[in-house]
């Protein structure tokens, strides 16, 4: 692959990673079969949790036996960074055209005194997701090359629509439809502040999808 070449001073450091991540992201997205790279859409996860609490609003789940679709179509928007000997640290803004979700769930919850869910199946489709991943990283050396290691990716994203589909949340499927109905108008007029608490969700999430390219590609063929 043609790229450009920057070193860690050069004053279009952040241009040039953004350059290099949005070339390879759409390589990611199938996968690089001969660097042993899976592809990055969908990304399987299992037992990932949420939990919000605001007022009379009460909601714990966990998300199992799941897969996330988007993420292979993310447009990179600005890219600040601070790297040092101790830590590599990347603002990377981003916009993900629609984000779906899908998986088994297990839980429960109240909204405004209505007792919800047990268990079934469960998905959200999100829509213009934006927000800034804030990465924390680090530069290890495997073998005589430098990779990047990632620790820690934290998302609190906004969308534009955000819509669930909740089997179970009560018995009857008639009565589930109407109980459904209403937790999504609830996510409609809450949909920011529910969002700020996917950070437990993401973070577990992306990193291991970060890690299994950037522990594969040189840190001088992937950023610098």
């Amino acid at each position: 692959m043609d790229k450009r070449v920057v070193k860690e001073g050069d004053p279009q450091r952040n241009d040039c990673i953004q350059e290099q991540l949005q070339r390879l992201l759409p390589m990611m997205k199938n996968g690089i079969e001969s660097l042993g790279i899976a592809s990055i859409d969908p990304i399987p996860f299992d037992g990932l949790p949420f939990e919000y609490k605001a007022g009379q609003t009460q909601l714990t789940f966990t998300l199992k036996k799941g897969r996330c679709t988007g993420f292979g179509d993310t447009q990179i928007k600005k890219v600040r960074s601070q790297i040092t000997d101790d830590e590599w640290k990347f603002h990377i803004d981003v916009l993900v055209p629609r984000v779906y979700i899908e998986a088994k769930y297990r839980g429960h919850g109240i909204i405004n005194a209505m007792s919800l869910g047990s268990k079934g199946d469960f998905n959200v489709t999100a829509t213009g997701l934006s927000g800034t991943m804030k990465i924390r990283a680090k530069k290890e050396n495997i073998d005589g090359e430098d990779y990047i290691r990632v620790n820690h990716i934290e998302l609190v994203p906004k969308v534009k629509t955000l819509r669930t589909y909740i089997e179970g949340l009560v018995p009857d499927p008639e009565l589930n439809r109407i109980a459904l109905e209403f937790v999504n108008e609830y996510i409609a007029q809450n949909r920011n502040d529910l969002l700020r608490e996917t950070k437990r969700f993401f973070d577990p999430l992306l990193t291991p999808v970060a890690n299994s390219i950037t522990l594969r590609i040189p840190a001088r063929n992937l950023l610098l």
